[in-house]
């Protein structure tokens, strides 16, 4: 039998790059230099093809990506280790084929207590593809179909009105498209006929094609959307006069849920976006996961991995995950509180402990850090509430329309299901365009 390798995502490494700079703020720093030490790290493009060649001119070489880091390191003083690490990302991703960059730069000695201090930045190149928003004053108005929403769902919608032969205007607030694949930090093996990448490089080709076909972007927080007598009325944050279009196709998604213990006020001080990158500076601090589903053991897993000291925290007898997640949890040396739910965070400045709830018994922990994977909501909140059930999905009719609405209309996540994924996005925004542009020729033809 046969096999052949899919590689999904790969990247080259240099640690440990030990080089004398000229490098600080104060003026006993001026005119001396001092050791630095690089780690950095750079996502390879076509990884498949130079593992069967065995060629170095088809990959990089890491000889060339540290001179690179030599050169710039040399090139003149730098007041802030910040400058210099932005500086060597720049500089490798002008010089190198790499869809990314993650640069670790240490200044050592530089504290009588401890070995080092520095940062560690991650730069992504920017997409070609990447459509531009447009700004509001330039749309050709009235709208065909505007679809809220820039995640996978929306550009698969608008992807299909296009072929369909109508114009789409998607509306969305970020700084990229792509919606939750800016988190997808790993390989994604699910995706039919698609070898395994991660969400930056899938958002990549998804940007890609919308572009090229034409794609149109108004990038905007939407405000309010009400089906009226002649369309679709859609307000925006900052507009000055609503947007009207024939249709809507709503495709916001999901959003992960929260303890509604005030953690918002922790983020960028201990609360954790993601347990997938950037916590190596974990090793041997003590993390709190919350949750007992798979998201929640993954991560935990992940976190003691890297060696942190891991509590998971969940409410029921057992954790809720698939048997091979439950079975790695209890093989590892995460500390699980079961029947137990995290009642409030608290910390002057970062976190500092987390207080768990447990029959009648109340916990205080000492935690560096915490990470919430507690499950889902809808991403339709923003919605009147006769569209939306009680866990924020939008309810939608066999022709993926919304609920009491003929124009406006429904795909991806935002509308629930058994399986949220990528694939179950792109074929959701698939049928939702098919049937609004369905529907509007329908409608011109009367």
């Amino acid at each position: 039998m046969s096999f052949t390798l899919s590689i999904g995502s790969a990247s080259l490494f240099l640690r440990g790059l030990e080089l004398p700079a000229r490098l600080g703020v104060y003026p006993r720093e001026r005119g001396i230099e001092q050791r630095i030490k690089l780690d950095i790290e750079l996502g390879l493009v076509g990884v498949q093809q130079a593992a069967s060649s065995d060629r170095l001119a088809e990959t990089l070489d890491y000889d060339a990506v540290a001179q690179t880091a030599r050169s710039v390191v040399a090139e003149r003083h730098y007041s802030l280790v910040e400058s210099l690490a932005a500086a060597i990302a720049e500089r490798m991703l002008k010089a190198h084929p790499a869809r990314w960059v993650r640069v670790r730069a240490e200044k050592l000695g530089c504290q009588t207590d401890g070995a080092g201090a520095g940062i560690e930045l991650t730069a992504h190149r920017p997409s070609v593809g990447h459509p531009q928003a447009q700004p509001i004053s330039e749309l050709e108005l009235p709208l065909s179909i505007a679809i809220v929403g820039g995640g996978v769902a929306g550009l698969s919608a608008a992807l299909w009105v296009h072929r369909l032969g109508h114009r789409a205007l998607v509306i969305d607030s970020g700084e990229e498209l792509g919606g939750q694949l800016r988190f997808v930090h790993q390989p994604m093996p699910d995706i039919p006929g698609v070898e395994p990448l991660d969400g930056a490089a899938f958002s990549q080709r998804l940007w890609s094609q919308f572009a090229e076909n034409g794609g149109c972007w108004l990038r905007a927080r939407l405000r309010t959307i009400e089906q009226v007598a002649d369309g679709v009325r859609l307000t925006i944050e900052g507009g000055k006069v609503p947007l009207l279009a024939e249709a809507a196709i709503v495709c916001t998604g999901i959003r992960r849920r929260g303890l509604d213990i005030g953690e918002d006020a922790y983020v960028g001080r201990g609360l954790l976006r993601t347990a997938a990158r950037d916590v190596a500076h974990l090793r041997g601090r003590s993390v709190v996961v919350v949750g007992g589903g798979d998201s929640a053991c993954e991560n935990a897993l992940i976190l003691q991995k890297v060696g942190a000291k891991v509590t998971l925290v969940h409410r029921h007898d057992q954790p809720t995950a698939r048997a091979q997640y439950r079975e790695a949890i209890a093989a590892s040396s995460v500390d699980v509180l079961k029947d137990s739910d995290v009642v409030a965070l608290e910390g002057a400045g970062q976190l500092e402990r987390v207080v768990i709830a447990r029959g009648d018994e109340t916990l205080t922990i000492a935690a560096d850090a915490v990470l919430i994977r507690v499950g889902w909501r809808g991403g339709a909140d923003a919605y009147p509430e006769q569209w939306v059930d009680a866990e924020g999905y939008l309810a939608v009719d066999a022709q993926a329309r919304v609920a009491g609405q003929q124009r406006i209309f429904a795909a991806g996540d935002v509308i629930g299901g058994i399986c949220p994924s990528v694939a179950t996005a792109m074929g959701s925004g698939a049928t939702a365009a098919h049937a609004a542009c369905s529907w509007l020729e329908l409608e011109r033809e009367r």
